[in-house]
């Protein structure tokens, strides 16, 4: 038996209820009227405490009993739908039946204000609050509380200076169900379908709505927050063996295709699939996707909200010092106004531990405390999201960036393993590998996403190019090298170093005059600054190798400065 409503209270909210599913902002859009009448109905039969994220997604949003909340966002994102829904009733409609319903933030147990009362939540119904009892009512009392009010008014003042002036701003992706010519398509369309807005949702950084909230042909009705940056994801399968697929991603404000895509299918079973659609996720929000790549370009003053967490993906972006300060103060406001937010925790992070690599004369103790800041970012992380995919890459980056190898080769293995499809992480990760000195195993990766995913490894030649370098092929590491246009400070020195090695004389004190032309330090700092990158030691002792047979004597130095170790300079022959 409920005794937390009268019957007069469960009829006005039941009455309110219908109008509310039945308006504008609910009726076209299922998912949000499945979530909303789910914790109403809840409230109301008194199982408050029963209103969680997994019982929301398992019972009214039909997930499986495998849902995972920390890494799928599904509760969290209808959530805040129902929130701006209800904004928007309430807004427009001038009774409420004597009932005002919301949802507050910070959970999903509705609130109940009966205007002919106080406001009543099933979360705190029954709770007995102890009253200041009249005899403590001092003058004293009175000046103290005033002062402590004064005192609270401005600190929230200055708070809503900070935070509220610049409003959140999150990035929603509207996946529409795959288009198919026929029936024969069909079978295929609902395979995508079922994979697509999972795959987007696992990795964490976009607000899915997916192609289940379409009702029959009729249009949906999607309310979004005035600030959000929409985007539309629509599939279609084209080809005479209906293997061949075509992604568009539109800006659903101006109507702007800003990604297209064009492939086809090796097989349509379902691994092959699921490859397909992993890779299509990743290439729309992973490091380099579409996304990140769209905001930095359309939305480049934008920084509130999911478009911080998207430019933090951008490793230009986190090296430019006009950028970096920008992003970063906005990933700290998003972690200081939601310090719940695992995900944003993440990504804070991975942002910390990827600066910490680009290299400045002399700035060891701001590395240090980068670092610092990636470490205690990780730990908040790994507490709000432990199984989340921007956790196990940010859990990645700081093990390595800690030299804890062991650790960083267990977390490395499970996420191109559990995420095939992030190509560009694998990339990332062959890439290290080839700088603690594992060639061999880095060449194996590279070769795998060439031939996987088409990866077009020229684009990548410094990379590939360590990678040779550390076995000692060093022809094949030049030739690779010599596709780079970077203008990397590490290019520069490996082709200094990989001509010492070869022996060609010419070309290698052109290289040297030009290494020191645009790196005078290069001789004193040169052990430190691959070593704290994270560079294998005997590594770096084979470039200095070929630097001094380059004719660059490159001197090492402790923290304080004094000479350790001076290479030797080698002749040609």
């Amino acid at each position: 038996m409920n005794n937390l409503f009268s019957e007069e209270e469960i009829g006005k909210v039941k009455d309110e209820l219908g109008r509310i599913l039945n308006s504008a902002q609910f009726s076209n859009a299922p998912i949000v009227r499945a979530f909303f009448e789910f914790v109403v109905n809840e409230a109301l039969s008194g199982r408050g405490t029963r209103i969680k994220a997994y019982t929301i997604a398992t019972d009214a949003l039909g997930r499986s009993a495998h849902f995972d909340p920390s890494s799928d966002t599904l509760v969290r994102t209808t959530a805040g739908r129902v929130r701006y829904a209800l904004q928007a009733y309430n807004r427009e409609r001038g009774e409420h039946g004597g009932v005002v319903i919301s949802l507050p933030k910070g959970g999903y147990v509705p609130s109940f204000q009966f205007l002919s009362g106080p406001i009543s939540s099933p979360a705190v119904a029954n709770v007995d609050i102890p009253l200041i009892e009249s005899s403590h009512i001092t003058p004293r009392n009175v000046v103290a509380v005033c002062l402590f009010a004064v005192a609270t008014m401005v600190v929230a003042f200055f708070l809503w200076r900070q935070f509220a002036t610049s409003p959140s701003v999150d990035v929603v992706i509207d996946v529409r169900p795959v288009r198919f010519a026929d029936q024969d398509g069909e079978p295929l369309a609902r395979a995508i379908d079922m994979r697509l807005a999972p795959a987007l949702t696992r990795i964490g950084l976009a607000d899915i709505l997916p192609p289940t909230q379409f009702v029959g042909d009729s249009k949906r009705t999607l309310t979004y927050a005035p600030n959000d940056v929409v985007f539309t994801l629509e599939t279609s399968i084209a080809g005479e063996q209906r293997h061949e697929l075509l992604w568009q991603l539109t800006d659903a404000d101006s109507g702007l295709l800003v990604w297209a895509s064009k492939e086809r299918l090796k097989a349509t079973d379902p691994a092959s699939i699921d490859q397909t659609v992993q890779n299509v996720a990743f290439r729309l929000l992973g490091d380099r996707g579409a996304l990140p790549l769209t905001l930095a370009r359309y939305h480049a003053q934008t920084f509130s909200g999911q478009t911080c967490l998207f430019r933090a993906q951008i490793l230009e972006a986190i090296e430019s010092d006009i950028t970096y300060p920008k992003i970063r103060d906005c990933l700290e406001r998003m972690v200081t106004i939601s310090p719940n937010n695992g995900l944003a925790w993440a990504v804070l992070s991975s942002f910390y531990a990827n600066r910490s690599y680009f290299y400045a004369a002399g700035n060891r103790n701001e590395r240090t405390e980068l670092v610092a800041h990636a470490e205690r970012a990780a730990e908040k992380a790994a507490e709000f999201a432990p199984g989340a995919y921007l956790t196990k890459v940010a859990l990645m980056h700081l093990s390595l960036r800690q030299r804890k190898i062991v650790e960083f080769d267990a977390i490395q293995k499970e996420l191109r393993k559990n995420y095939p499809g992030d190509v560009y992480l694998q990339i990332r990760i062959a890439t290290r590998i080839a700088r603690l000195r594992r060639g061999r195993e880095a060449l194996e990766m590279f070769d795998k996403l060439h031939k996987d995913f088409g990866v077009n490894l020229r684009n990548w030649s410094p990379g590939v190019a360590v990678a040779y370098f550390a076995e000692g092929e060093y022809e094949q590491a030049y030739h690779e090298l010599s596709w780079s246009t970077s203008n990397l400070r590490f290019v520069h020195v490996l082709k200094a170093a990989i001509l010492g090695k070869l022996k060609r004389q010419e070309e290698a004190a052109a290289a040297v005059s030009e290494l020191i032309a645009t790196n005078p330090d290069i001789k004193e700092t040169f052990f430190s600054w691959l070593s704290e990158i994270g560079w294998e030691r005997p590594l770096v002792d084979e470039i200095a190798d070929g630097l001094a047979k380059a004719g660059l004597i490159v001197i090492d130095t402790d923290a304080s400065g004094n000479i350790v170790h001076v290479g030797e300079k080698r002749p040609f022959n």
